[in-house]
């Protein structure tokens, strides 16, 4: 069932479509129709499309693109991705290239560990997921900065490293992709293999910068105690990387990955305790 959430500006509609099961989709009604993440599924009566824009490429931002003829824009690094022949497999090799990087000089017994393991956390969250996931034929791409139809477009890399925003400032809406999950306050989302987490502190802060009133995220409901909220999030993602950098043993990185990754995930559910070496890869790197 699609919970809908409908707000006004001078010259345009803007309105968020909400269910458990896929991400966000957003309908901007303006100068033009233009359709932000059409999810897994796409509600019914989405007609006369002029443009589709994505927050990044994760298939259940961007399933449903194959439902429209729309001419659709992406960043850079997501069009790589979505028009490749298979966006699953490019997709796998773009998360976990970035974890053979850290591994390459770790012991073969520790490197293959964690190469395993995160491949596992990529299956076990993407099976749902890429079913019926194909190429994506991409018209354009967007830049930092750049403003469409008064509609201000942001890398907001963290979460992935192609991940955007686009800021209403009008309305002041700023529509968020998965940087941060709802009206939650904890860390940065960073439960992917690419998340970076001084990534996602820049991010965070470009985002308090525009003073928002309302986050359209990318997955639950809308936020409207919007700068409580990213100050909160980025507070906690600042800890969070306080803690594993104090915590840190160039010397035996392997005991501090599985130390940590207790501590962030306690939970005895396979997926919640592979997702949280996310952190952990970049962290590594960072570190070197």
């Amino acid at each position: 069932m699609w919970h809908t959430y409908s707000f006004y500006g001078k010259r345009r509609k803007i309105i968020l479509f909400n269910r458990y099961d896929t991400a966000n989709v957003i309908l901007i009604e303006g100068e033009k129709r233009i359709l932000i993440d059409p999810g897994l599924k796409t509600p019914p009566g989405l007609n006369s499309i002029d443009e589709i824009w994505i927050t990044h490429c994760h298939p259940d931002h961007t399933r449903s693109i194959k439902h429209f003829s729309s001419p659709v824009y992406t960043h850079p690094l997501a069009r790589r991705i979505l028009e490749a022949s298979s966006p699953p497999l490019a997709l796998r090799e773009f998360e976990l290239s970035s974890v053979r990087e850290i591994t390459k000089n770790f012991t073969r017994i520790k490197a293959n560990t964690i190469n395993s393991m995160a491949e596992r956390c990529y299956w076990i969250f993407s099976a749902p997921l890429i079913t019926g996931w194909r190429r994506i034929k991409i018209k354009g791409t967007l830049e930092d900065g750049e403003e469409r139809y008064g509609i201000k477009i942001l890398y907001l890399p963290g979460h992935t490293p192609d991940g955007m925003g686009y800021f209403l400032p009008e309305e002041k809406i700023l529509i968020s992709g998965d940087i941060l999950i709802g009206s939650i306050i904890r860390h940065s989302n960073l439960y992917s293999p690419s998340s970076d987490i001084d990534q996602a502190i820049y991010s965070l802060e470009k985002m308090l910068s525009l003073s928002p009133s309302i986050i359209l995220p990318g997955h639950g409901r809308p936020v409207f105690n919007a700068t409580h909220i990213i100050k909160g999030v980025l507070r906690e993602t600042l800890r969070l990387r306080e803690k594993i950098f104090s915590c840190f043993n160039p010397e035996d990185p392997w005991e501090t990955i599985c130390c940590w990754q207790r501590a962030l995930h306690p939970s005895s559910s396979l997926a919640a305790r592979l997702s949280s070496l996310a952190v952990f890869y970049r962290a590594i790197l960072q570190s070197r």
